[in-house]
């Protein structure tokens, strides 16, 4: 689950060879410091990041059409799944957005060097796999297969940023 504002966290230390720990909840985050209250007690206490044991933000690979008519229409394709990645981000997950390769298709093909469709998605497919879940936010041929190939995997598949946030995936 991500750090964010409101969140879980169990404080941990060590006192006398013995290990102690509490459940707080987030906030306020800034920058090095995560301030918390304890669930018990409600007080007020500032820890460092690299102090607590914090859970790694959920990975998530968002899958989108890509493929249009025009240079405009792709471009546009891409920069919805960027809009998706910078909210994600703001929300405390790790964003996965492969149509930031919009970039590396056009500079590949102004060097004259030929990426072929096929390549582009066994690329998609192994970063998925290093995933935790599937944000699927419009049909494509190659979305369709992420899909796929995320259920065949039992990744769980969220279709907005609602029902991530929920937990409540299909």
């Amino acid at each position: 689950f991500p750090v964010t504002i409101g969140g879980k966290v169990t404080v941990k230390w060590k006192k006398e060879k013995q290990t102690y720990g509490k459940l707080a909840t987030i906030y306020n985050i800034s920058g090095k410091e995560i301030f918390v209250t304890f669930d018990d007690d409600k007080k007020p206490a500032m820890y460092y990041k690299q102090d607590l044991a914090l859970p790694r933000p959920l990975r998530i690979y968002i899958a989108s059409k890509y493929s249009a008519p025009t240079f405009i229409e792709m471009k546009h394709n891409a920069l919805v799944q960027v809009d998706t990645a910078i909210e994600l981000m703001k929300l405390g997950y790790t964003p996965i957005a492969p149509l930031l390769n919009h970039w590396l298709d056009q500079r590949s093909k102004w060097l004259g060097i030929d990426i072929s469709w096929q390549e582009y998605m066994d690329w998609c497919l192994n970063v998925l796999d290093g995933c935790d879940c599937l944000l699927f936010l419009s049909e494509s041929k190659g979305s369709l297969i992420e899909l796929e190939h995320a259920k065949n995997k039992g990744m769980p598949i969220y279709y907005s940023i609602a029902e991530l946030v929920q937990g409540e995936y299909k």
